[in-house]
C-alpha cells in the first residue's frame, strides 16, 4: 500500500502468495521396459529392441530428468496422473538408466536406477561330426532354446533315393529310425545329435539347421544360417 508525503494511503495491492519449498520431491519409480519393447523373457531385463520404451511413475506436478549411462540430462514430461516414459536409442550391451523427479523449485529427488541389456544379434551355430561317438555336436554362440529334431534338416540317400527333409519328418524316421537331440551342457549352448537305432545306421548324411528352425536366444533373436556338416552313421 503506497502513501504520499501528507500520509494519504492509496489502495491496497493484490495479495502475493509465495510458496517456500525446501524439500525435493519423492523419488520416481522406474517400472521398466514396456511390454511391447520387452522381447524374450519378460523378467530378465534383456531385449532385442534397440530403442525400447521405458516407463515409470513420478509425483504429479513434477518433471523427470533421465540419464543414460551417465550422459546428459534428458527432461521428460510427467502426465497428470504421474506416468512418464521415454525411448532412448542405445547400442547393443548393458545400459544404466537413472531418473530423478524435479519440482517447481528446481529441487530434485534421490536417484532411481534401472539396468537393461540390449541384444539384437542372432545366435550362430557350428556343427561338427564327432566320428568316435558317431554324433553331430552343435555349438551355439550363446544360450538358446527351441532345439530339437524339428530344428534341423537332413539330406542323404536311402535305397538309391535322395531326400532333403526336416529331421523329424516321418519319412526320415521311417528310413533311418529317427534322430534325437540332447543338451550336453548346463548353459544351453552345446547339443548332440545321434541316430536312434544303431541297427539302421548306414550311409552319409548332411545335417544343417532348418531355415525357420524356431531356435531363439534369451532376447528372442532367431538363429542365423549355419553351414552343413556331413555325418556318416
Amino acid at each position: 500500500q503506497a502513501f504520499d508525503a501528507e500520509g494519504n494511503f492509496g489502495p491496497r495491492s493484490r495479495a502475493l502468495t509465495v510458496a517456500v519449498i525446501t524439500a525435493g520431491p519423492a523419488s520416481p519409480t522406474i517400472i521398466g521396459l514396456d511390454a511391447r519393447s520387452n522381447s524374450g523373457d519378460k523378467r530378465d531385463r534383456l531385449t532385442n529392441v534397440t530403442s525400447p520404451l521405458i516407463s515409470g511413475v513420478a509425483p504429479a506436478g513434477s518433471r523427470v530428468v533421465v540419464t543414460v549411462d551417465g550422459g546428459s540430462d534428458i527432461p521428460v514430461r510427467v502426465g497428470t496422473r504421474g506416468a512418464w516414459s521415454f525411448r532412448p536409442v542405445v547400442a547393443n550391451g548393458p545400459h544404466t538408466i537413472t531418473a530423478q523427479a524435479e519440482n517447481v523449485a528446481g529441487l530434485r529427488s534421490t536417484l532411481a536406477t534401472y539396468t537393461v541389456t540390449i541384444d539384437s544379434l542372432g545366435p550362430t551355430a557350428s556343427l561338427d561330426y564327432i566320428e568316435a561317438d558317431m554324433e553331430v555336436e552343435v555349438r551355439f554362440s550363446k544360450a538358446v532354446s527351441g532345439v530339437g529334431p524339428g530344428a534341423f534338416r537332413v539330406r542323404g540317400e536311402v535305397d538309391g533315393r535322395r531326400f532333403d527333409l526336416p529331421m523329424n519328418d516321418r519319412r526320415v524316421v521311417a528310413s533311418t529310425g529317427g534322430f534325437s537331440v540332447s543338451q550336453v551342457d548346463a548353459d544351453g549352448m552345446v547339443y548332440r545329435i545321434r541316430m536312434n537305432h544303431h541297427e539302421m545306421m548306414g550311409g552319409t548324411y548332411s545335417i544343417t539347421t532348418s531355415p525357420n528352425s524356431g531356435i531363439i536366444d534369451r532376447a528372442g533373436n532367431s538363429l542365423l544360417n549355419t553351414p552343413e556338416v556331413s555325418a556318416t552313421f
